[in-house]
């Protein structure tokens, strides 16, 4: 077991990043932050800058600059916090469904790292045994950055 694990995934549709997730934490908690794509510059994905009064205000991915669209928690025993920043989705109603499933594909990132060997409560025998109610959504691809 290790004391602290992290993780970070792109979330792909198509060839085309949409999405990125950090995870990271102890056994008994997973931080999760979800960053929404604003455009790409040469390839190299754009994300919204803390405190951004436009939405012309972007860096490449930053934990310190770039602004997460989701920053919360969950516990092991299945207890979360979550706040979500000022979204705005101009046009296709598309963005709004892949707003949702990033979420869920988040959660289900999460969920499995909480449920690893790896990453369980130390005084507990093995992973937590969560339900599975939760499914990756069709649309999108995980990418595990390494």
């Amino acid at each position: 077991m290790t004391d602290k694990v992290s993780k970070s995934y792109e979330l792909l549709l198509g060839e085309e990043v949409k999405w990125f997730v950090t995870l990271s934490g102890s056994p008994y908690t997973c931080d999760l932050k979800l960053y929404r794509v604003q455009h790409c510059d040469d390839d190299v994905p754009m994300y919204l800058i803390k405190g951004h009064t436009s939405s012309d205000e972007v860096t490449p991915w930053s934990e310190e600059v770039s602004e997460p669209i989701v920053d919360g928690f969950i516990k092991w025993d299945g207890c979360s916090d979550f706040k979500y920043a000022a979204t705005h989705f101009c046009g296709d109603i598309q963005d709004h469904i892949m707003f949702h499933e990033a979420i869920q594909a988040s959660l289900v990132l999460a969920h499995r790292l909480l449920t690893s060997a790896d990453w369980n409560p130390p005084d507990s025998d093995g992973p937590y045994d969560f339900k599975e109610v939760v499914r990756c959504p069709q649309g999108l691809v995980i990418n595990e950055d390494d």
